[in-house]
């Protein structure tokens, strides 16, 4: 699992040319970016065939993200706490 904390400077390149780069690693399997500006969190998952799932993206503090790989939830509540 790899998470990213966004900058407005490295946004585009964290979505785009550095996610391509990630997603030929085959033991990654979930890819997390957290919005530094607003309560975001985009998920994006590979399944046991190699695809990846569509990007579930997280933008209210009652929701939980469920990181399947370590067996962890954590409340955007709790990842936000003391940003916002």
């Amino acid at each position: 699992m790899i998470i990213e904390v966004l900058s407005p400077s490295t946004e585009d390149y964290d979505r785009g040319p550095k996610f391509a780069h990630y997603r030929s690693i085959s033991s990654l399997k979930e890819y997390v970016l957290v919005s530094q500006h607003r309560v975001r969190v985009e998920h994006h998952v590979r399944q046991t065939n190699g695809n990846w799932l569509p990007l579930a993206e997280l933008a209210d503090l009652g929701q939980t993200l469920e990181l399947q790989s370590v067996g962890c939830r954590l409340s955007l509540a709790a990842i936000y706490r003391r940003v916002f």
